[in-house]
């Protein structure tokens, strides 16, 4: 299914003229540099097709084949390749990489001569071989514009090189009409191909795809050439093992790397997976999907205006009709033992995405800070103030994932998301204000959360004694957790007034006990109140205090000796919303 939906997108873009996706046989590739040759085959000169940054422009070359193990070096690509292959210049001065880089060469030239010799009409490929016979690569090393650009290529940068005529924009590669002839040479092996149930000459090998491992890794992949495994007891070997016609590896596997551009389409990763997302047509939300659940510096309106036209769209019925009833793909990729694994896939209308992705928003609406500027969470934003000490790299990979998925099927988030986010209140969190850093236990992600967390898991499972909880403060709340959470924050507040300018309060101390253990915390604090109550001068303050105390304590019977994790919750958000309606009821104040 995967595949075929691959398929699928790359014959979509085929189609469309404008898309500039490669045709069959043909790759886009980063060239960092061309050789400017006449049409006898001179040396003429270098070209940088490089800006500042290093980052090459790109050109349609023959697809290259997928090479690894000792004998790489005798597989080069057709009319471009790194500089090792193309001018023999090794890696680094050693014999090895030296003798390598020869060898590498060597290959190379002797595949121009041979296609010089079959194809003797073409002046591009015999002026490429004239400068492999009259050894005019020794005049490139040797040129100080070789010399020059070497110097400035990063440590590690693969070098990839062409050809190209003087005074001419393209490549000599780009004017031949090569490839399916020397597909047509090779040794066949036909068999039914697994994505579209034909006869065809199958692939031995699968095309490498980059972005989502440290280097290119094929999806489909069997490391098998000898026959001598269990996977291979009928005789078939290589990727023979799955059946895929040479046509329909290509297009799934461009169809993927296209996904997989960021220059394309706008990059997504969840944890320690690359995300890619299509639909089976033109849709508001192949374009608006990566936005919905990532910050972009670069276009940091970008996640306002994509939440704006997934509401826009279910407002006016487009997620419906006509883009809704299209199939919208999202797979997950992570790198496993230099190869590509599926971690997550994900397939349904735009109707049901759309609607599950703004179920996902309602849920996470909660009352926030003056200087709150975003009108929604992102993604990783949620994800990265759950994790250790709040940063990006302490995110639990199955909890990203599981956190995503459920977003998109429209399940309850995954439980060990809840504990996470109570971990972190317990901890305490760093937070940067106007008035300097502080450090806080319930900050507006971990609050909207928590209460997104606790109403999507009582809608799958139904209890009479939950009442949904609000985005503000609700006195009515019947959750001893919520209304605990309320008193810690009322607490706290009186302790402020009494004592200006604190630098600590009950919340560094006590807020993990009582969240847990009430009952070891709570007797006492409410005798360190009375301390604190004469020492607020406003007596009509003390009395607003007084009775909202009284209204508090009023909701429940007892400090019960234990909260469970979802009574911890509701503790955190009830702590929230008080603190929340101080503030807004203190600048009311002001403004009356």
């Amino acid at each position: 299914m995967i595949l075929q939906a691959l398929k699928e997108y790359y014959d979509r873009k085929a189609d469309d003229p404008e898309s500039g996706i490669a045709p069959e046989g043909w790759e886009s590739r980063e060239i960092h540099a061309l050789l400017r040759i006449t049409g006898s085959g001179e040396f003429v000169s270098i070209e940088s097709m490089v800006d500042n940054n290093f980052r090459a422009t790109k050109f349609l070359v023959p697809q290259g084949r997928y090479r690894s193990g000792q004998k790489a070096y005798a597989m080069p690509f057709l009319l471009w390749d790194h500089c090792g292959f193309v001018l023999g210049h090794p890696k680094s001065s050693s014999h090895d990489d030296r003798t390598m880089a020869q060898k590498q060469r060597e290959h190379f030239a002797a595949q121009v001569v041979e296609y010089s010799e079959k194809y003797p009409d073409n002046q591009g490929i015999k002026a490429v071989a004239d400068f492999y016979r009259n050894e005019k690569f020794n005049d490139v090393l040797r040129s100080n514009e070789w010399q020059a650009f070497v110097s400035n290529v990063p440590a590690n940068k693969t070098l990839n090189m062409s050809f190209s005529f003087v005074g001419e924009q393209r490549l000599i590669v780009e004017s031949l009409d090569l490839v399916n002839n020397d597909e047509a040479s090779e040794k066949e092996i036909r068999g039914i191909c697994l994505i579209t149930g034909e006869e065809a000459v199958l692939a031995e090998l699968n095309s490498p795809i980059g972005g989502v491992t440290q280097k290119p890794a094929p999806l489909v992949s069997i490391n098998d050439k000898t026959g001598g495994t269990s996977f291979s007891s009928y005789g078939k070997t290589q990727c023979y093992n799955s059946p895929i016609s040479k046509s329909s590896a290509f297009r799934y596997s461009t169809a993927l790397k296209r996904l997989l551009d960021p220059e394309k389409v706008p990059s997504l990763r969840v944890g320690d997976m690359r995300i890619a997302y299509w639909s089976g047509g033109r849709s508001w939300l192949e374009n608006e999907f990566s936005f919905l659940f990532q910050e972009s510096e670069i276009k940091p309106e970008a996640g306002a205006r994509a939440v704006k036209s997934l509401y826009d769209s279910i407002k006016n019925g487009a997620y419906i009709y006509p883009d809704g009833r299209q199939r919208f793909y999202v797979l997950g990729m992570a790198p496993n033992s230099g190869r590509i694994a599926i971690k997550s896939w994900h397939d349904g209308t735009i109707a049901e995405m759309a609607c599950h992705i703004q179920q996902h928003f309602d849920d996470l609406e909660m009352i926030r800070h003056d200087y709150e500027k975003t009108h929604h969470y992102p993604l990783w934003r949620l994800l990265c103030n759950v994790a250790p000490q709040g940063e990006s790299k302490n995110v639990p990979p199955n909890i990203a994932a599981d956190f995503f998925a459920s977003i998109l099927v429209g399940v309850p988030y995954p439980a060990s998301l809840l504990q996470a986010a109570i971990r972190r209140t317990h901890a305490g969190i760093k937070r940067k204000t106007k008035a300097g850093e502080t450090r806080e236990r319930v900050i507006p992600e971990i609050a909207a959360l928590l209460k997104a967390y606790l109403n999507r898991y009582h809608r799958v499972h139904p209890n009479p004694n939950h009442k949904e909880i609000q985005m503000s403060l609700d006195t009515s709340q019947p959750s001893i957790g919520y209304q605990l959470g309320r008193l810690f924050a009322t607490l706290e507040k009186i302790q402020e007034e009494a004592n200006r300018g604190i630098n600590a309060t009950i919340r560094e101390r006590f807020y993990g006990a009582a969240c847990s253990t009430p009952v070891v915390v709570f007797a006492n604090l409410m005798r360190l109140k009375n301390h604190h109550l004469p020492k607020i001068g406003n007596r009509g303050r003390v009395i607003n205090f007084e009775r909202l105390l009284a209204e508090i304590v009023g909701r429940f019977d007892d400090f019960p000796a234990h909260l469970d994790l979802h009574e911890q919750g509701r503790f955190a958000i009830g702590y929230y919303h008080q603190r929340q309606d101080f503030f807004t009821r203190k600048n009311d104040s002001e403004n009356s």
